[in-house]
């Protein structure tokens, strides 16, 4: 799903609404499977395009959508950070442990234990990215505030909890009010801009649209064991085409199977204060070397009925943002929204890049054809994604 910021596409479909007049933005959302070989679709215009939280626009709308009701996130569990949780944040950000550094300590109630900080001098760059270009958001995870504090990276946090995963380790950071877009807006850019001191990334958790409350990236025992390792996304894409020639092959997708990944774009990469908040909602911390790690991170299960595991879609954002500067700004319970720094240019560029899109998630093509969907990514500097 893509917010555009010249006209609406036409040809969204039988039985699909139109967009109203004077709103040039619009999403679609659906559902696809291996075995559905023809999706349930509803165009759903843009109900807040438009910059949000006082940033410089950057590009076009939102996708909106009206979503399950949200779970909650499980509580009464004492969270644990230990030898076992760093190692596991190692492997998914290329980071190795330091034994000669005294390691940190979480202080958010007994137990508690100590590990040797991680060294990612070995893989990552906190300067650059992998195209060598100078980059803001790269970190040493963590670690993550206690229930108690009020401040990371100089910014006042409010109201919070810690959030624990299916094997009672504390993987992220939650608020536990929805706020403002405007003071969200400013609580990101802040965090944002602390992210190489503090680890933390932080992303709007959007408010449930059946329910009170807010659509949390997780089911109801909380965020899933991670996955220990990120794969190359060239392999996710093959993966998945390869999947669908054996169990849908009755199906003609919009789009060729995925064998090269787009050319980048060459550009600057965002900056903290040129992101972007356009709705209420949560704040999100997730402790992570750079932001396309978090659905990884946080052993995310919202792509599934697109065989995508979290570790799939962060190997995907991981790629995009090393190609687009594609920030991750958003994840809700089945929902992804990235900020670009850099728009596809070429026609070439364009096609093979939405071909990438179709593959990780089918939903956002419907009611685009390849060339639509291609002319659209010219437009819009944010992408959204929603699996059913």
């Amino acid at each position: 799903m893509i917010g555009t910021e010249a006209s609406p596409i036409i040809g969204l479909g039988s039985g699909q609404s139109s967009v109203p007049s004077g709103d040039s933005s619009f999403g679609q959302v659906g559902h696809w499977s291996a075995t559905s070989p023809r999706p349930h679709t509803r165009a759903v215009p843009d109900t807040d395009a438009g910059p949000g939280g006082g940033g410089p626009p950057r590009g076009g709308g939102t996708v909106t959508t009206e979503r399950a009701e949200a779970t909650s996130v499980r509580s009464g569990r004492r969270p644990l950070i230990g030898a076992a949780a760093l190692m596991a944040l190692a492997c998914l950000s290329g980071c190795v442990p330091n034994p000669r550094a005294p390691g940190p300590t979480v202080t958010s109630g007994p137990p508690t234990s100590t590990a040797a900080p991680l060294d990612c001098r070995s893989n990552r760059s906190t300067t650059t990215d992998t195209l060598g270009r100078p980059t803001m958001f790269r970190a040493v995870p963590g670690p993550l505030p206690t229930p108690d504090t009020r401040d990371v990276g100089g910014v006042t946090l409010p109201q919070g909890r810690l959030v624990t995963n299916d094997r009672g380790v504390a993987v992220a950071w939650i608020g536990t009010e929805t706020l403002k877009e405007e003071r969200l807006a400013g609580l990101i850019r802040g965090l944002a801009a602390a992210f190489s001191r503090t680890g933390l990334w932080p992303l709007l958790v959007p408010r449930s649209t059946r329910a009170t409350g807010l659509d949390v990236p997780w089911g109801a025992t909380g965020p899933e064991q991670p996955k220990p390792e990120i794969p190359e996304a060239l392999a996710v894409y093959e993966r998945i085409c390869r999947n669908h020639v054996i169990h849908n092959a009755d199906y003609e997708p919009p789009a060729p199977p995925v064998t090269t990944l787009a050319a980048p774009r060459p550009g600057p990469q965002l900056t903290p204060d040129e992101l972007t908040i356009r709705k209420d909602g949560g704040l999100l911390l997730v402790l992570v070397a750079r932001p396309a790690d978090v659905p990884a991170a946080l052993g995310w299960i919202g792509a599934t009925n697109a065989q995508a595991t979290g570790a799939d879609i962060s190997a995907v954002l991981r790629s995009w943002e090393d190609r687009f500067g594609a920030t991750l700004v958003s994840l809700g319970f089945d929902t992804v929204e990235v900020q670009l720094g850099n728009r596809p240019e070429s026609v070439e560029q364009r096609n093979v890049l939405a071909a990438e899109h179709f593959w990780i998630c089918p939903d956002s093509f419907e009611g685009f054809t390849l060339d639509d969907y291609s002319r659209a990514l010219s437009t819009t500097t944010r992408w959204s994604f929603w699996w059913d």
